[in-house]
């Protein structure tokens, strides 16, 4: 009769030793994260906000929502200056800091619909007009 090798018995196994790492450079220059708010366009970086019709956000509140919804992604908030001063404004544009951020708050839609305190607050990617007004 034949005795099989106990399952407690150890196994082999190998061990895989990385190559040693290559040798730095010491006459590269240092690494530097780009910034991103300055390599890429404020346009690229914007989203277009609308209000309900007599229901507008402060721009605090926007950056207080975005804040607390996205961390510090905000760098301004621009709000429509209505021409009447007994007219609220209805729209704005709210810039980021990364334009990473915005396919995040769209999450894969082309616009989205937020409550904040109570209001309306709609936003979709920021399309300056063809006269360079926005």
């Amino acid at each position: 009769m034949f005795r099989s090798q106990s399952s407690n018995a150890p196994r082999s196994s190998s061990i895989v030793i990385p190559p040693p790492p290559a040798p730095l450079n010491p006459y590269a220059r240092p690494f530097e994260v780009e910034n991103v708010a300055e390599t890429t366009p404020r346009d690229r970086r914007s989203m277009f906000i609308t209000f309900s019709n007599g229901f507008p956000l402060t721009e605090r509140q926007i950056i207080t929502f975005f804040t607390q919804n996205w961390g510090p992604v905000v760098e301004e908030v621009e709000i429509e200056q209505a021409d009447n001063k007994k007219e609220n404004p209805q729209y704005g544009k709210v810039v980021f800091r990364d334009p990473a951020v915005i396919p995040l708050i769209l999450n894969g839609e082309r616009r989205v619909k937020f409550v904040v305190h109570g209001r309306h607050l709609w936003a979709r990617i920021y399309v300056p007009k063809k006269n360079g007004r926005a």
